[in-house]
């Protein structure tokens, strides 16, 4: 179960990434691009490379939810596991 970040000094540039890539995507115009969408989120995984285990899975949870929240029912692809297996665990 997440606990919250590592490091009191690590959740702003983390909750920055996130809120950035969510307006970022919110920012997009419709109809809106999978492949647009997709980099996006792709940036955002990436950004998050530095940090520790427990923060980076919980970015891909928000990653993947995001998509979702874009309207794609398929595979994001943004992950070398299924979506699905990057929700599973709270």
């Amino acid at each position: 179960m997440y606990t919250g970040v590592d490091t009191p000094e690590d959740q702003r540039p983390l909750e920055a990434i996130v809120d950035g890539a969510i307006r970022d995507v919110s920012a997009l115009p419709e109809p809106l691009s999978k492949e647009a969408v997709r980099s996006r989120l792709a940036s955002m995984v990436d950004d998050a490379d530095g940090y520790a285990t427990e923060d980076r899975e919980q970015v891909y949870k928000y990653a993947v939810r995001t998509w979702r929240a874009a309207g794609f029912k398929d595979e994001s692809h943004l992950l070398p596991v299924p979506d699905q297996q990057v929700l599973a665990n709270p």
